[in-house]
């Protein structure tokens, strides 16, 4: 920049920052071929993650900084990482109470002044139920045989079993079958 006064001249610099206008909201990348949605079993830990959720903003600086967060959903199932965009389990999968697809949406939002941009997209949670299994017992027969001056509590024998499915327990229960 120069400045004349008639006489004399004088230069000087001037700087000009241009703001962003926060002009685009955010996109969401699709994180599937089949587009929003994952299909999982009802036996995915609490914590543990289903998709991770990406967008993108053209924005820069906090007008492309994005969050997470789910709009609208009357479960509590699922929750994301407002920062991550990582949709993880929030409660057991393993109910009755359970719908075999869960929509659920999702907003990622833009951090710009003063008004934030946003994008809603649905994602569609496919829940597979796993067939519950009886746990087997090995082997399925026991014979035991004890003197009769033997002692209450005294232990006759050990009886072996595991669950069918990954997360489960085994409880033992004597059932009296014929015989005297």
């Amino acid at each position: 920049v120069s400045v004349f006064d008639g006489k004399f001249t004088t230069y000087g610099t001037l700087t000009v920052n241009i703001i962003d206008a926060n002009d685009h909201s955010p996109q969401f990348s699709v994180p599937t071929p089949e587009g929003m949605s994952v299909n999982i079993t009802d036996e995915k830990a609490i914590g543990q993650s289903v998709i991770t959720l990406s967008a993108s903003d053209d924005d820069t600086g906090a007008n492309a900084r994005i969050q997470y967060t789910l709009v609208s959903y009357s479960e509590d199932f699922f929750s994301v990482n407002r920062y991550t965009g990582d949709v993880t389990v929030s409660r057991s999968l393993n109910t009755t109470l359970l719908p075999s697809s869960i929509q659920l949406l999702v907003r990622a939002s833009d951090q710009g002044l003063p008004f934030p941009q946003h994008q809603d997209a649905e994602l569609t949670v496919f829940v597979e139920k796993v067939i519950e299994r009886p746990p087997v017992v090995v082997p399925d027969v026991y014979q035991c045989y004890m003197r009769v001056d033997r002692l209450i509590g005294d232990v006759c024998t050990q009886v072996y079993g595991r669950s069918a499915t990954a997360t489960g327990s085994v409880t033992y229960q004597l059932v009296a079958q014929g015989g005297a």
